[in-house]
């Protein structure tokens, strides 16, 4: 159903064509998208298979009847509608399925004498009332669809759907004066649903001595072009430098050491594609309100959601930092080893990078675009002069922390900007990256002071048990940060 709803008709006919049931609803719906789809030839076949085994369901009556009209054969659908006499169905129904045959092949009349018939004999049905009603709109018969209604209102008293659609008598008659039919049908067929949308394609339409046209507001849409020019630009100094690293590593190091980079990579990217949806998905929609409500306030919401991003980035970072030589030991060859301590070295761009996306979608959320432009230049030309440097000095190492410069320094241009709003993140930049930097050398140069100070018998136990102990409270600990910040 969700599938037909959404256009996907030859989809929604596949999946119901993988139903080994054969049920009766299956076979219904299945015809329903193949009718919809326009695929007559098996829709025909389905109907005439449920008529043999069903044929006095109203449900298969109604599907038939459409079916054989749709193809062209309008006495067989007659013929069908006609075994309504036999359905174990009440008299409202029975009436309702006939009217409605007879509307969809263009004889409203008809349709219409037959609903007032059943509603003689049938008077308590609320839908055969908001039927009778409807048709008779579509015949342009507002005051008759009203007189209906109320009808149905004085033998059914207690009906919420009826004294709804009696309340909006006044928007019903200015819909159909307004040559607004679907809308006046809207409100007949769905009166508990809200009417905030009609009520305001109502109000576009109804206002006497105001004609809406199209126009161009020069000054909106010169500031439009100019925020989307920048978020142009940003996006394009985000891709280049986000692809910086492979374009210029390519042209100093062979292509093995080249494709072992790519693997270190995408397990050090991990932390920071989570800080970027979450960023994205979560946190720009947040200050965005926050901006529009109070700018006194965003500070407070920045560095309250920073403190969950950044938690979890941290332990996540850490995990990283820790466990990357021995997951490519245990998992690779030796000729992937190398990838342990280059992810060891890429976490480092890569937490600079979360800080500055963790930060920068309030310059977005109050329109500054030009200044997260300018951060992604800062990026991307500091990085490229921070890796051709780094390899000359360090080799491949010193590349991949010349990356990390590049980092930095588009996360200080956005710290600066920040601080010309007044929003300061400087000290909890700083007290996170300590953070994460003294947990990062405690278990890497722990287990060597271990063994210094107890000697070999104690290693194993340090090489192990030190990591451990530092990775397991600090995840213990973004986890409880996390959920402080939101449940409270």
């Amino acid at each position: 159903i969700l599938l037909a709803e959404q256009g996907e008709l030859d989809h929604a006919a596949q999946l119901l064509q993988q139903d080994l049931r054969q049920s009766r609803e299956g076979d219904i719906l299945l015809a329903e998208s193949l009718l919809r789809g326009n695929q007559l030839e098996q829709a025909e076949q389905i109907a005439t298979r449920l008529l043999q085994t069903a044929g006095t369901d109203p449900a298969v009556i109604r599907l038939a009847a459409d079916i054989y009209r749709a193809v062209g054969r309008a006495d067989d659908a007659a013929a069908v509608i006609a075994r309504l006499d036999q359905a174990a169905a009440d008299h409202a129904t029975k009436a309702i399925l006939r009217a409605q045959f007879h509307s969809k092949a263009g004889d409203t009349p008809t349709a219409i004498q037959i609903l007032r018939g059943a509603a003689t004999q049938a008077p308590h049905s609320p839908q055969l009332w908001r039927t009778l009603a409807t048709h008779l709109l579509l015949q342009q018969q507002h005051a008759e669809a009203i007189d209906a209604i109320e009808q149905g209102l004085r033998h059914l008293p207690d009906d919420p759907s009826l004294k709804a659609i009696l309340s909006r008598r006044s928007l019903i008659a200015d819909a159909v004066e307004h040559a607004m039919l679907p809308l006046a049908i809207a409100l007949m067929n769905n009166p508990d649903d809200s009417a905030a949308a009609i009520h305001t394609a109502l109000t576009y339409r109804l206002p006497g001595g105001h004609r809406h046209r199209l126009c161009l507001d020069c000054g909106a849409s010169k500031s439009l072009l100019r925020f989307g020019r920048w978020v142009f630009v940003s996006t394009l100094l985000t891709y280049l430098g986000s692809q910086m690293d492979r374009l210029l590593m390519g042209w100093y190091v062979p292509p093995g050491i080249l494709g072992i980079y790519s693997i270190a990579i995408g397990l050090t990217a991990l932390p920071r594609e989570v800080a970027v949806r979450v960023s994205g998905a979560v946190l720009f929609p947040l200050l965005a309100r926050s901006a529009e409500r109070d700018m006194r306030h965003v500070s407070a919401t920045l560095l309250g959601s920073r403190r969950m991003i950044l938690s979890l980035g941290l332990a996540a970072s850490l995990v990283v930092v820790v466990a990357s030589p021995c997951f490519f030991q245990r998992l690779y060859d030796a000729r992937y080893h190398d990838a342990g301590w280059m992810a060891q070295l890429s976490a480092v761009s890569c937490w600079f990078a979360m800080l500055q996306m963790s930060a920068d979608r309030l310059l977005l959320a109050v329109g500054n675009s030009r200044a997260l432009a300018m951060s992604n230049a800062c990026r991307l030309v500091w990085g490229a002069i921070g890796c051709i440097t780094g390899f000359q000095i360090a080799g491949t190492g010193g590349f991949l922390l010349g990356i990390a410069v590049g980092a930095l320094a588009g996360h200080c241009w956005v710290q600066w900007e920040l601080a010309r709003m007044g929003v300061l993140i400087i000290a909890q930049d700083l007290r996170y990256t300590l953070s994460l930097a003294l947990l990062s050398a405690a278990a890497l140069m722990g287990p060597a002071a271990w063994t210094a100070l107890f000697g070999p018998l104690k290693q194993s136990v340090a090489v192990l048990g030190i990591p451990i102990a530092l990775i397991v409270p600090t995840c213990l600990w973004a986890g409880a940060r996390i959920k402080r910040e939101v449940f409270g």
